[in-house]
């Protein structure tokens, strides 16, 4: 998963809710763990754990960050027909 962060684009999370924008990463580690690591049946706890150790240490040992590519621009194209003006 290549997440580089970019920092030359006004990202519609920048002026978002923290907690969103942490949410937001949250959902993301987990879908990666989910699809990486829990993409079968395990049946032993000790196997669960020793699995979930060595994924989480190759993900912090590889220090990636969320490349938000969405800006604010774009949300607000894309967004438009569900926030109409009163």
């Amino acid at each position: 998963m290549n997440m580089r962060s970019s920092k030359d684009h006004d990202t519609a999370s920048s002026r978002a809710n923290p907690s969103a924008f942490w949410l937001n990463i949250a959902e993301i580690e987990l879908s990666a763990l989910t699809r990486q690591s829990l993409d079968r049946r395990i049946d032993d706890l000790d196997v669960l754990n020793t699995g979930l150790a060595a994924w989480q240490k190759a993900t912090n040992a590889d220090q990636q960050q969320v490349n938000w590519q969405f800006t604010t621009d774009d949300a607000r194209i894309k967004l438009r027909p569900l926030y109409r003006v009163h």
